[in-house]
This record gives C-alpha cells, structure tokens and sequence, in this order.
C-alpha cells in the first residue's frame, strides 16, 4: 500500500471510524514492510469535527470550493482596483454578488454533507466553523492545505484577512442566506478608507470573539466525545473481563472433568487388570482339577 494512499483513505474515513481506520491502515503498512511509514501514520491526530466536515466537503463538493475560491480572489481584485482608482464601483458590486452567490452556495453544500440522519438538519454552529476555514483558506496562505482535504484542526483565522484589510470583510462574512441586493450598500460604505479600517478592526475583534466562542464549544463537544467514549470502552473491558472469568470458570470445569473421567480410566482398566488375573487363576484350578481327575481314573 502506498502511503499516500493510506492517508488519503484515512482522511476520507467515517468521523466516528478514524481511530479504526487508522489502526487498520498502520496495521497494513507494516505487513507492506513500511512500518515506519505505519508508525508515521499512527501518530496522525484525529480530527476535530469541524476540520473533518471541511475535509469532506472539499472531497465531495470540490467544484463549490473552487467557485468559491475564484470568487473571492475577483473579489479581492475589484476592490484592490477600485481603492487603486482602477474600476469603478459596477465592477466592484458584481464581484460583491457572484462571492455573495458562491458563498450561499458553498454553505448549502456545507449542510448537505453535515446534515443530521434524525432529520433535525446540521448544527449551524458547525456549518459555520467550516464556512471560516474556508473563509480564511480563500484569503490566506493556508489555501493548499485546506484543499488537501487532511486538516486536523481548525485554520487559523490569524489577527486579520486580507480581505478585512481592503474593507470587504461585511461581505465575506455576511449572512449568505441575505438578499443579494444589500451588496450595493455595503460596497457604498466600503469607499470610504476611514469607515473601511474602523469596520474592519470592529469585524476582526468580533471574529476573534465568535472564534473563541466555536473553540470552546468544540473543545466541549471534543471533551463530552472522549467522556462517552471512555464510558463505552470502560463498559467493554468490564464484559471482556466477565466474558474472561466465565472462560476460565467453564476451563476449571472441564479441567476437574478430565481428572475425574483419568481417574475413572485408571480404575477401569486396574478392575480389568484383576479380572483377567482372577480369570488366569480360575482357568488354571480348573486345569489342575482335571488333570487330578485323569490321575484318579482307573485305565
């Protein structure tokens, strides 16, 4: 198996299979004779449910993502020219609606690939942690890692985007599901450089702070994971553990069966030792008997 490979599929898991797979896959490598590609992969951290469903919505929805991505980077272009003097604001405000588009659609796809299977739809909190990585990916250098689809964690946001610097951070972090027809507004607000850099920092501190927010609730959930899992494995050892003692009560058992089947063997065969020692002295009496009567017979 080519190591690659085996990460790749790893990856690709089931969140709740990862561990499994992991040890399956390390497993087969060192039968491969690549155990310390094995080991390497073993020590390959599990990833955090919002890195997982980012992973699998760049697996799965990988057209979406690069839309996304495009349209962020036109985004990008039209007001870096627009603060240039470049283009004018048309420009700017259809770039503003095909990232609001993009990023609507980016967000249905997030739902559709997290969505619950009890029918009460995905956990807004966690579409929205993989909207921010990818937010961050199309803005910072961590593009190619996130479109690796192997994170483990979260991207960090960092202190600032480029896009929050150039002013279009109400726009990239906006509420997809708006009408497109805000856009214009916002861009309006967005050509004036000191309303830009005062939105900015107020978007960037509320960033942190609903960053930290989703950090500690997935921190929670992380924690509430490992408790359950740690129940489930402590319930396993404890019926191996009565599975084991059952075991070595019925070998008890059978081992004091085969004893007492040896010793009934032994007197078996010791009751046949004697009987055919009696039956020996018997047929000789009866051969001293006759031969005694042949003597007494007159010839």
């Amino acid at each position: 198996m080519d190591p690659r490979t085996a990460r790749d599929e790893l990856f690709a898991a089931p969140f709740d299979q990862f561990v499994e797979t992991r040890a399956r896959l390390a497993a087969e490598l060192a039968r491969a004779g690549q155990k310390d590609e094995g080991r390497a992969l073993q020590k390959l951290r599990r990833p955090t449910l919002s890195a997982w469903a980012t992973n699998q919505v760049v697996r799965r929805e990988r057209a979406v993502v690069d839309a996304f991505c495009e349209a962020s980077d036109r985004l990008r272009r039209s007001q870096g020219a627009m603060a240039a003097g470049a283009s004018g604001r048309a420009e700017y405000q259809a770039a503003a609606e095909i990232y609001r588009h993009a990023t609507a659609a980016l967000a249905d796809a997030t739902r559709q690939v997290v969505g619950s299977s009890d029918g009460r739809g995905p956990d807004p909190h966690l579409v929205e942690r993989v909207l921010s990585n990818f937010r961050t990916a199309a803005t910072s250098d961590s593009r190619q890692a996130v479109l690796g689809g192997q994170l483990d964690r979260d991207v960090d946001p960092g202190e600032m985007s480029l896009a929050g610097l150039l002013g279009v951070t109400a726009v990239a972090v906006g509420d997809a599901s708006a009408p497109p027809s805000s856009a214009p507004a916002r861009a309006e607000k967005a050509e004036d450089p000191e309303s830009m850099t005062r939105a900015a920092a107020e978007k960037a501190a509320e960033r942190e702070r609903e960053e930290n927010a989703r950090r500690l609730r997935a921190a929670k959930q992380e924690e509430a994971a490992a408790r359950e899992a740690a129940e489930r494995a402590a319930k396993a050892v404890t019926r191996a553990r009565a599975a084991r003692d059952e075991a070595r009560d019925h070998l008890r058992e059978a081992e004091a069966a085969v004893a007492t089947a040896k010793e009934e063997l032994n007197e078996a065969e010791k009751t046949l030792r004697d009987s055919e020692r009696d039956e020996a002295r018997a047929a000789k009496l009866v051969e001293t008997a006759l031969e005694r009567r042949l003597a007494l017979e007159p010839r």
